[in-house]
């Protein structure tokens, strides 16, 4: 199965974060390609069966302003599709990870029910085992 990791980043956390990821499906013998909105636009889905979305918290609980204008724009049909999101934060703000919840609804609103629960990064990811365990259960789900 083909995987599309679309992803939005200003300090390159979030890129980082999506790379992980990808490098952890290609190990697994997966196929798997970044998607960054602000460079690359809207994606055409059809040739992907797994679609991981990702974006950093900003201010009080809002996505990248990049990001939010491709919600804003961005109308996928993602019945049909296996579907997680990933968020990072800072558990020091009030509300750490808003992004991850903002991208878990939006799927949702769009036909998809994410297979796992977001997963949400705190500050710089140094917990790989985290990640790793997330995509696990992610493929687990999506019977990948």
């Amino acid at each position: 199965m083909k995987t599309l990791i679309i992803y939005e980043t200003q300090a390159g956390t979030t890129q980082y974060v999506a790379t992980l990821i990808q490098q952890e499906l290609l190990g697994l013998g997966q196929e798997a390609e970044l998607h960054q909105v602000s460079v690359d636009g809207s994606p055409n889905l059809d040739a992907y069966q797994t679609v991981i979305f990702g974006a950093p918290t900003y201010g009080h609980g809002n996505v990248d302003f990049k990001m939010a204008d491709f919600l804003a724009t961005f109308k996928p049909d993602l019945a049909g599709k296996n579907v997680a999101v990933f968020g990072l934060g800072e558990s020091s703000y009030d509300v750490f990870c808003a992004a991850a919840d903002i991208l878990n609804q939006w799927v949702q609103t769009h036909g998809a029910k994410p297979l796992v629960s977001p997963l949400k990064i705190d500050g710089y990811p140094a917990d790989i085992p985290v990640l790793k365990k997330w995509v696990a259960e992610f493929m687990a789900a999506a019977s990948l």
